[in-house]
This record gives C-alpha cells, structure tokens and sequence, in this order.
C-alpha cells in the first residue's frame, strides 16, 4: 500500500511467485504428486515432473533416488530442449509448424559424444517419440545416465515425466520401468482432465 495515496500497487512479492515454477504449475504438481511417489516407489530412481518453456525444459518437481549411486540434475531446474528423453518428449507435443520453428531457433551443442546435434536427425528422432508415446535416452545429456520419458496430457504446456538412473542398473528393468511410466502418465492425464473440466 502507498503510504501517501493509501491505493495498493504490485509488490515484489508478486514477481517473487511469479518466477516460482512451484507455484505456477502447483495444479498440475497436486495431480501428478501421489503417482510420482508411486513410481518412485516402485523404481526407487530419480523421477521428475517437466514442461516446456520456450525453448527450454523446466523441471517443476523431483523425487531424487533412494540409491548412493544415483543420477542427480543440477540445481538449476532448467535445461537445454534438444537433448534426452524428456526434451524429446516435450517436443513431440509441438504440431509440425510448431516443431519446425523450435527446430530452426534451438541452439545445438554437444552436451557428451552420445547428443545428436544434427537437426534432421533430431526431428526423424522426435517424430518417432510422437508416434510411439515415449522416448528413451543413454547418455545425451549425462555420461553412464539412461532415462525414460512419456507425455501427460491435458495441460496448457508440454508436460513429460522423466525417469533416469546409472545406466547399469536401469537397463535390466527398462520394459518395467517403461510400462510403470506410461501408466503413471496416463493417471496424471485423467487427473488433469478431471481437475480443469470442473474449474472450467
């Protein structure tokens, strides 16, 4: 509040929560929360909740492993949307025109010696995580990692849940790991449905 014209303005505060990814997206972390746990339980590796921004990935929300041997993302909740699993999987839920601009304005750069940086390439790999419903990635954006990532519908942006660990000991369980994701996504995506066709 002005203390001279007594009217009340925006604050600092608002920008504060503005720029909190936690707190703009805290519906789609309350439909999602209860079956990350479930997977995480289930797995025990890192599991994480994704969306699409601009050009970039956003991680919103992260469950890290229960393991001593763990993979772990960098503090920095955001990331480059051109390599791994999730970023394919975020790209896929653009339409072809939407694809063809990301694809043409996406800085490309080898992250490890296993990143594709060529763009055609990166767009035939994109159009298959479309058609299939999932992606799987071994080593792009971290050496030794694996990650599986599937879509959840039903939000205003991309949304991919990722989950990644030391690629010796996901390997052997990548099928039921994969199975667990696609069906903990399609949960996310009925919970999303429910919760904004009674807010709309």
């Amino acid at each position: 509040q002005d203390p001279i014209t007594h009217q009340y303005y925006l604050g600092p505060l608002v920008n504060q929560i503005a720029s909190n990814p936690e707190t703009n997206h805290q519906y789609l972390i309350t439909c999602a929360l209860a079956d990350l746990q479930q997977l995480w339980e289930f797995s025990g590796e890192t599991v994480e909740l994704n969306i699409m921004v601009g050009l970039q990935y956003r991680r919103i929300y992260a469950i890290t492993s229960r393991y001593e041997l763990k993979v772990e993302s960098r503090p920095d909740p955001a990331g480059p949307v051109f390599v791994g699993a999730v970023a394919k999987v975020l790209l896929s839920q653009l339409d072809d025109a939407e694809l063809k601009v990301a694809l043409n304005n996406i800085r490309i750069s080898h992250i490890t010696d296993h990143s594709v940086i060529d763009r055609a390439e990166l767009k035939s790999q994109v159009k298959t995580v479309r058609e299939q419903g999932y992606a799987i990635s071994y080593g792009e954006r971290i050496e030794g990692a694996m990650c599986i990532s599937v879509p959840a519908k039903g939000y205003f942006w991309p949304v991919a849940l990722g989950i990644v660990g030391p690629e010796a000991r996901f390997q052997p369980k990548v099928e039921k790991y994969l199975k667990e994701s696609l069906a903990t996504a399609s949960r996310i995506s009925e919970n999303l449905l429910n919760i904004f066709q009674k807010k709309g």
